[in-house]
């Protein structure tokens, strides 16, 4: 995480609603116990952990500055450098004096996970957790449904309308470039085409079952023109507190991913597309993903749907 300043760091804490959530989730879990904060800076994970009672907090980052302010932060507030040990370094090159009882994270991102999210919260359970101990976030489960969201089809018409033109190159290599780019968006409810599907789950007290890609048959429950799929996720930071990011939910810092396909769809209610959401290889936690159509609705005489 790079900041430039206390400021922009009390800005990072400042979404009440993620603050709130996670301080929920900690209530009753952390008191006069030793914690692990893997990552410091977009929610004061340690020092809510503090002031809800823990004995000591050990705060892992490779960014110096983000330690030193998060340091800064809870000196602010009463607690000192031996309450408050800030390590520079990842859970594969710190080591802590003693095992924690519980390891606490903010690892989440659009589609439910970042780049390294398996990996990290893997070498912090094996080397950092106690036995008996706990790892929060407990669970995150990714979703992914058809979608139509109108501002993709507005942006697809903008990339193949004037832009071609003005850049020097053509219509389709332009689109294929736009299709093959995962984004982020605040998708409607209206714009989601059928049922919710499971295709990843990351239990932390499991490390199999980050690796497991599932594929989906992704069925339409209404008309309409599928540009691709939607993704969001649900996340148990707690036994008692769980973080949903779908369209309907209550606002949370997440916006939606998508990944659009390489043609649009016309669908109707039953119909199925049989797709895989596939990480990289070298990454398979990568947060950079893309969408493989195995399979689509009968709809030859008509073709692709046009965005």
């Amino acid at each position: 995480m790079t900041l430039c300043n206390m400021d922009d760091y009390r800005v990072s804490m400042s979404n009440r609603r993620r603050v709130f959530m996670y301080r929920d989730a900690m209530e009753g879990v952390v008191r006069g116990r030793t914690v692990c904060e893997l990552g410091v800076g977009h929610v004061p994970l340690g020092l809510m952990a503090l002031q809800l009672g823990a004995e000591c907090v050990y705060a892992i980052d490779e960014d110096l500055e983000a330690l030193t302010m998060a340091q800064a932060s809870a000196r602010e507030h009463g607690f000192g450098p031996d309450q408050y040990v800030t390590l520079r370094g990842t859970p594969a090159t710190v080591s802590l004096p003693e095992r924690v009882d519980v390891v606490v994270a903010e690892p989440l991102s659009s589609i439910g996970f970042c780049d390294d999210t398996g990996e990290r919260m893997t070498l912090a359970r094996e080397r950092f957790l106690a036995s008996g101990g706990l790892m929060l976030p407990q669970e995150v489960r990714c979703y992914a449904a058809l979608a139509g969201p109108t501002q993709f089809a507005r942006h697809l018409n903008l990339w193949s309308g004037e832009l071609p033109e003005l850049i020097g190159m053509s219509a389709e290599t332009l689109e294929d470039m736009f299709r093959s780019t995962p984004q982020t968006m605040v998708i409607s409810p209206t714009a989601i085409l059928g049922e919710w599907e499971v295709w990843r789950t990351l239990a932390f007290d499991d490390p199999g079952a980050h690796r497991q890609l599932r594929p989906l048959m992704l069925t339409a429950n209404r008309l309409g023109i599928a540009h691709g799929v939607a993704c969001c996720f649900e996340a148990d930071l707690s036994s008692k507190v769980t973080l949903r990011t779908f369209p309907d939910a209550s606002p949370t810092p997440w916006q939606q991913a998508f990944t659009p396909f390489h043609s649009s769809f016309k669908v109707a209610s039953g119909d199925s597309i049989y797709v895989q959401l596939m990480a990289p290889e070298q990454a398979m936690m990568g947060s950079q993903f893309e969408t493989q159509v195995l399979g689509t609705p009968d709809w030859s005489e008509q073709g692709p749907a046009a965005a």
